[in-house]
């Protein structure tokens, strides 16, 4: 609707991405909110996991540091073999294959 009231003022004029000022912000903060959320259930989650946990961990304390720093060196290892893959498939991708499909 405000793509058609700007084309009858001016059929010129090159438009992209019109959105309304509140589309804009929703926008800007969908990461801002995802993340929250995220953090909102993980850290009640990994607090509970702690007790499942500290089952398997026998004469060491879950909040150890060493093991705090073992499972923090897990994830971030497991991170980044996850975000590689899509990475190395995106490097050996043709630029113009690319943007063909766009």
């Amino acid at each position: 609707m405000i793509e058609q009231e700007l084309q009858a003022l001016d059929p010129k004029l090159p438009l992209f991405q019109v959105q309304t000022i509140e589309a804009r912000v929703d926008d800007a903060l969908r990461q801002e909110r995802l993340v929250a959320t995220g953090t909102a259930v993980g850290v009640p989650l990994a607090l509970g996991s702690l007790r499942a946990g500290s089952s398997f961990l026998y004469g060491v304390a879950p909040s150890h540091p060493a093991i705090l720093a073992i499972v923090l060196t897990v994830v971030t290892v497991v991170a980044l073999a996850a975000a590689l893959v899509p990475a190395r498939v995106a490097a050996r991708t043709e630029v113009w294959n690319a943007l063909r499909s766009e």
